[in-house]
């Protein structure tokens, strides 16, 4: 059976969140990210992700303060 390997980060859509998505992707993971108000960071990231690693990356608004 082949497994996927999938991270889920908080915070992923700049800085050090970002940060660890690239290296997470280039590791060969599949990305999903929250962000809160960074919506165009995090689409530019999903473009990145998704072309030039190849990996399948989902983006997901939400704000983690309020459950």
């Amino acid at each position: 059976m082949d497994r996927r390997r999938v991270a889920l980060i908080t915070g992923g859509a700049k800085r050090v969140g970002r940060a660890i998505a690239l290296r997470l992707a280039s590791a060969g993971f599949d990305i999903a990210f929250t962000y809160r108000t960074s919506r165009s960071d995090a689409l530019e990231l999903v473009a990145l992700l998704s072309r030039g690693e190849q990996r399948e990356v989902l983006a997901i608004e939400a704000d983690l303060v309020d459950p």
